[in-house]
């Protein structure tokens, strides 16, 4: 048998393996509750980083590879950034060839309200940067599952996701967040105003 975390993941694991269906077994990916550290108040979160009370914040956080669509972000966020002035990023974790370390970084200097920590983030240190945000963005490319979005509705943080896989079984959109079309980042901008 094969184990995967969604229904909407079969097409997907079928383009690579000729599996029968009758060895398919679905097994959803468990939340965070209760797993994390969460002490933390927002208020201190935001001070660590340097945030403001009526600032908006959005997180990005996780491995930065590729296929997370950073670049589509960064897109967004400059749009959003035109109508609320009070819209702030941060970027938390630790860059996978083919990306170098500090090429995040660099890159943000570009755009104003933008703060990233490129680094591995131990476990405790997740309450911070949940706590600190007011939304998870995720604006993968392609996805079959995410501990990502787990983690942030664990924290009670909405998530901002594109409408593909898994995601749409576990994002209830307008409840604990926000899909948008994948690949579009008008969409995602869309998704973003919505907070």
């Amino acid at each position: 048998k094969i184990h995967i975390h969604s229904e909407k993941s079969i097409p997907e694991v079928q383009k690579v393996l000729d599996l029968p269906l009758e060895k398919v077994q679905i097994i959803s990916h468990g939340n965070y509750l209760g797993v994390n550290h969460n002490y933390v108040s927002r208020n201190s979160a935001r001070q660590r980083f340097g945030f403001g009370e009526e600032d908006i914040v959005f997180l990005f956080i996780g491995q930065i590879r590729p296929y997370k669509g950073l670049d589509d972000l960064f897109s967004a966020f400059v749009d959003l950034q035109q109508t609320y002035p009070n819209v702030r990023l941060l970027i938390a974790g630790n860059p996978v060839h083919p990306i170098r370390k500090e090429a995040i970084t660099a890159r943000a200097r570009l755009f104003r309200n933008t703060t990233v920590v490129e680094q591995h983030l131990p476990d405790e240190e997740m309450q911070w940067f949940y706590n600190a945000a007011d939304a998870v963005v995720l604006p993968y490319r392609q996805i079959l599952t995410s501990g990502s979005v787990l983690n942030a509705l664990s924290f009670s943080r909405p998530a901002i996701a594109p409408r593909v896989g898994m995601l749409e079984e576990i994002i209830r959109d307008g409840e604990n967040g926000f899909l948008y079309e994948l690949g579009d980042v008008k969409s995602l901008v869309k998704a973003m105003a919505r907070m």
